[in-house]
């Protein structure tokens, strides 16, 4: 007699063991561990199968996660067991999750996959199966599976998050895909951590400096944003609204300055506000200047002028 437990579309199949027959109608058997939901029930005698339309069917539980951990070498950088998010401003070998049911005893071929994902665009990252392991007896207080993955770089993130959305996705051998409630891994913000390198610009462009700007968290693209002050409010200026913002008089709206000449000099349009200085992808503008590298760690820039407080802002 073979007691089984099938999948819906019979694509896999896991035998019961320790069956008893305790009576012509009653058969005791214990499950194994195993993953998906709508799995049917036969039984195997004498070359005869029970009918299926009249099986029960019954679902192993789904997947949950309900913490996250960085990991600081090998040690977690807290032991709080409802933790949603990760610390945006540790550095950070690997994450922890702290799940059941993801199938790490399954006897099946069942698969896992960390899904990061964020405004459409999603990365899988393979599970540390060095790292992950049922903790603790099942059945047990305190007892998990413990999923451990490496720390994905912010520099792949084509639209970083400073939260981005983490799951465990879960593939069982028939081909069901159950996945996690989401849980969430933090990046730290954008960190300048030296003072700026400056060199000398274009030597055809009068006013201009090559500048590098290092740190962290910069990502894999972004903008660099650069404050120039506000306009002489006494002399009724205000600040203009067009693609390069530079200080306009009184109700006539006449530009201070002209847009020839260096910026800050004589004769000069002055700059105002916020300016975004073009990317690596855009022209340079030898009113701003212009970005010409731009990584995780470093950003390359020829500035234009001779003051101007510079802000990185990650992605979009």
């Amino acid at each position: 007699m073979n007691v089984l437990l099938t999948t819906f579309f019979f694509l896999a199949e896991y035998k019961a063991k320790n069956c008893e027959v305790l009576n012509h109608r009653t058969i005791k058997c214990k499950t194994v561990p195993g993953v998906g939901t709508h799995n049917i029930w036969l039984v195997r005698v004498a070359g005869q199968t029970n009918d299926i339309l009249r099986s029960p069917v019954t679902d192993y539980a789904v997947p949950r996660c309900w913490s996250v951990h960085d990991m600081i070498g090998s040690e977690l950088e807290s032991n709080d067991d409802s933790k949603f998010t990760t610390d945006p401003n540790l550095a950070t070998d690997r994450i922890e999750l702290r799940c059941e049911h993801t199938g790490l005893a399954d006897s099946l071929a069942s698969t896992r996959y960390i899904r990061y994902s964020v405004a459409g665009y999603e990365r899988h990252i393979d599970l540390d199966m060095a790292y992950s392991k049922r903790v603790g007896t099942p059945g047990t207080n305190g007892t998990y599976e413990q999923i451990q993955f490496v720390t994905p770089p912010l520099e792949w993130a084509q639209q970083p998050s400073a939260s981005v959305p983490v799951t465990l996705v879960l593939t069982t051998a028939s081909g069901e895909i159950l996945e996690t409630n989401v849980l969430k891994h933090t990046y730290g913000a954008p960190d300048i951590k030296t003072n700026p390198t400056v060199a000398a610009g274009i030597p055809t462009l009068k006013g201009t400096f090559n500048v590098t700007l290092s740190g962290a968290n910069f990502g894999a693209k972004g903008e660099v944003l650069r404050f120039d002050g506000w306009c002489n409010a006494t002399l009724n200026q205000r600040c203009g609204d067009g693609a390069i913002r530079v200080c306009v008089g009184g109700t006539s709206g006449a530009l201070v300055g002209t847009l020839q000449g260096p910026a800050g000099n004589a004769g000069g349009a002055q700059l105002c506000g916020w300016n975004i200085v073009p990317g690596i992808d855009q022209p340079f503008n030898p009113l701003i200047g212009g970005v010409f590298s731009y990584t995780n760690t470093d950003v390359e820039m020829t500035f234009k002028g001779l003051k101007g407080t510079v802000v990185i802002r990650r992605g979009t």
